[in-house]
């Protein structure tokens, strides 16, 4: 889908040109846009989300509860499966915790104001 330049604009500044997920500064010329609720689709800028590419790819058509508790899987399964995050864990350069997912637009209640929706947020 192509959005026209006021609606790109317009998504970017939708978090000061931060990533609505994981809160990393974007590029206007390359962010992405995400569809908050993929389905039905709705190219309104309430279901819009300004996107780095990596949150954009790992979301995909997941709903925002989906998408957190894939977070948290790959997270999980990562501490167990990966001999590379094993060594690191072992030499404690890195460190593991049981915090939930919680996305920069959920952060503040006048981010959740501005998009215009509530999602409710799951212990994962």
């Amino acid at each position: 889908m192509k959005f026209s330049r006021a609606l790109r604009r317009e998504i970017f500044q939708k978090y000061n040109g931060l990533c609505a997920y994981c809160g990393q500064p974007l590029k206007l010329e390359k962010f992405q846009i995400d569809h908050i609720e993929p389905f039905p689709i709705n190219h309104k800028s309430i279901n819009l989300n300004p996107s780095c590419r990596y949150c954009n790819f790992f979301k995909s058509n997941l709903s925002i509860e989906d998408f957190r508790r894939k977070i948290a899987l790959t997270a999980f399964i990562a501490q167990f499966k990966s001999p590379h995050i094993t060594l690191l864990f072992k030499y404690d350069l890195i460190q593991f915790n049981t915090r939930s997912v919680v996305f920069l637009f959920e952060k503040s209640d006048h981010s959740r104001q501005n998009c215009g929706m509530e999602f409710k947020k799951e212990s994962v």
